[in-house]
């Protein structure tokens, strides 16, 4: 807005001087002039700080309600008729308010200098308001530039942090031991696990340049890591998962589910007496993923799951004006996760 008040502060004088070299009379003695200069160099300040303070609310209105990075095809529209309509009317009252100072000298005729004064309000107004615009536009890309090489710094971070979780020596130690477990009582199984192991990682390198994934294919990216989890749990995990088909083509982080049903197996208590419930709905443009809390009781910090939670937070800051939502009950833990609709 600052930009605003310093092109038209140079307004009056862009004004003046073409007024100048069209209305004043060559053969005017100098006190003619005199009077002339005073006269014209009023009526533009004024009118040039009218429009001043006018642009300013105008524009702030514009950008608080219809701001030009999603509503760009309404802002522009109401901004120059806005223009084309307040600019003749300040010019209009302007020249009213000088008729009793009104002097000799240029034409005589009241409302063809009124139409002038009209046309040149106009024209100014409008290309001062687009060099500030262009101005804020420029700055907004400049922005967007900064965040988009910010983004891609997490995005690679978020993929160390899957890949550094996933190949951590306790991921690898259980899934292993459970593939030995049921290689000699049930090869068919083993094979599927093994093929589901395997998905886990090329998942990981099919979407490590992905910013954002449907919800429909992040409920297929956590399809194998769930399958090899009730593997190991058995009955004791139950993932219930109640997604409406209308959300399927919603945005969201890729991988933002297994890290949370990772964080659920990791500090909660999994057994035939305190079987471990994960359910996956969405509410509005949330999606909500709950278990019921039965913390360890010595439970080891591990920093991999502070940083992954930190890390989602962060991706979505980047991304998006709602952040996720960690809330923990005395019965449940639940996070909301914003879903994206573009």
């Amino acid at each position: 807005m600052a930009c605003v008040l310093g092109i038209t502060f140079f307004m009056p004088s862009y004004m003046f001087i073409l007024n100048y070299l069209l209305e004043h009379p060559k053969a005017a003695n100098f006190w003619s002039s005199c009077n002339w200069f005073a006269f014209n160099l009023s009526m533009t300040f004024l009118m040039a700080f009218s429009l001043m303070i006018i642009n300013v609310f105008t524009l702030h209105y514009l950008e608080a309600n219809y701001p030009w990075r999603t509503k760009w095809k309404v802002h522009l529209p109401l901004e120059i008729i806005a223009i084309l309509i307040y600019a003749p009317l300040v010019a209009i009252v302007v020249h009213l308010l000088f008729i009793p100072f009104r002097m000799s000298g240029g034409s005589n005729d009241l409302l063809v200098d009124i139409f002038k004064s009209e046309l040149y309000a106009v024209i100014f107004n409008l290309a001062i308001v687009a060099m500030y615009e262009g101005a804020y536009l420029f700055k907004q890309w400049r922005t967007a530039l900064i965040e988009t090489e910010r983004l891609q710094k997490e995005n690679i971070r978020s993929q160390f942090e899957t890949l550094r979780t996933q190949i951590n020596p306790h991921f690898l130690f259980n899934s292993l031991n459970t593939l030995v477990g049921i290689v000699q009582t049930n090869p068919e199984q083993a094979v599927v696990f093994i093929k589901e192991f395997a998905k886990v990682y090329r998942n990981v390198l099919d979407h490590k340049d992905s910013l954002l994934i449907t919800l429909e294919d992040e409920l297929k990216l956590i399809n194998s890591f769930v399958f090899l989890q009730k593997i190991r749990f058995g009955d004791n995990l139950k993932v219930d998962i109640q997604v409406d088909k209308a959300k399927l083509h919603f945005l969201l982080p890729p991988f933002s589910l297994q890290l949370l049903i990772e964080n659920a197996l990791k500090h909660n208590v999994v057994s035939s007496k305190k079987p471990l419930t994960i359910s996956i709905k969405n509410e509005s443009d949330y999606l909500i993923v709950s278990n019921n809390l039965q913390k360890r009781l010595n439970e080891e910090e591990d920093n991999s799951t502070g940083i992954g939670l930190k890390n989602l937070k962060t991706r979505y800051e980047m991304i998006s004006l709602i952040e996720p939502e960690f809330v923990q009950t005395e019965a449940e833990y639940i996070a909301k996760i914003p879903l994206i609709n573009e």
